[in-house]
């Protein structure tokens, strides 16, 4: 079953990824609001193939066009002793460190996560990572939940 939504058609490329953050004011009322918003905030996807069909947005630049995509895993930073491959936990979002720009920031502080909630270490990152607070980090894909 092909999985359909409705981007921007300037993010509407075959291979373009976009990450969902939710649901805009300006959405109420429209359409295919329901095709739009059925997707996860905090979660990243990528566009598969385009559809070529168009719609009215208010949100997007231009009109909003339908996409097949796909769901991208979700990785997160978590510390080298809980980053075993196939370990479950419950999620403990780092400690806040201030740094709005951090380009490991979506990963210390997933949308798509709340403190506690299970996950499953599927893939682990070969390295640690030190971060810009000297923090020590793993970063690892979860497991689909």
């Amino acid at each position: 079953m092909e999985r359909l939504t409705v981007i921007g058609e300037l993010q509407a490329k075959e291979g373009s990824e976009f990450y969902y953050v939710g649901e805009a004011p300006d959405c109420s009322g429209c359409k295919v609001k329901v095709l739009c918003h059925k997707l996860k905030p905090g979660r990243t996807y990528r566009v598969t193939k385009s559809r070529k069909t168009k719609h009215a947005c208010k949100v997007h630049e231009g009109e909003a066009e339908v996409v097949e995509y796909e769901v991208l895993p979700l990785m997160v930073n978590i510390p080298p002793d809980k980053a075993l491959e196939g370990s479950t936990t419950n999620f403990e979002p780092q400690e806040e460190c201030g740094r709005q720009a951090c380009e490991k920031r979506s990963g210390c502080f997933p949308l798509a996560l709340k403190k506690g909630d299970p996950l499953t270490v599927a893939e682990v990152s070969s390295e640690p990572v030190l971060c810009p607070e000297n923090r020590l980090l793993k970063i690892v894909v979860l497991a689909e939940r």
